[in-house]
């Protein structure tokens, strides 16, 4: 394609980009590509192992008069207490003066699970 000779020829890339359409070659710029990550149709490896469950449930504890609460070997605080887990099953354990219970509970998503000791 010839340009008409009173036409000025553009000497920079901006000056070529800023043309009316059809007026030259639009090319793309680097930044107009897909990165290498945008490139691949395959998804990304997950960030946590497939067994590790990002979904969690509600733990209500209570005991009378009180009790200090272990969940799964780590001190949770003192009754009552509302604790957010991970679901599954987690060892519960229950410490009033002296005297101690321990309990098995099923942690399901979305749900709350009560437990109440009297001692």
């Amino acid at each position: 394609m010839e340009s008409e000779p009173d036409e000025p020829q553009p000497s920079t890339p901006t000056e070529i980009a800023a043309r009316p359409q059809g007026q030259g070659i639009d090319r793309p710029q680097a930044t107009d590509l897909p990165s290498e990550e945008q490139k691949t149709s395959e998804p990304s490896q997950p960030l946590t192992k497939p067994s590790e469950s990002r979904e969690t449930g509600t733990l209500s504890v209570n005991a009378q008069p009180w009790a200090e609460v272990s969940v799964d070997g780590k001190s949770r605080g003192e009754t009552p207490l509302e604790l957010e887990l991970s679901v599954g099953r987690h060892k519960v354990v229950l410490v009033y003066e002296n005297q101690e219970v321990t309990q098995t509970v099923t942690i399901k998503a979305g749900r709350v699970e009560h437990l109440t000791h009297a001692w």
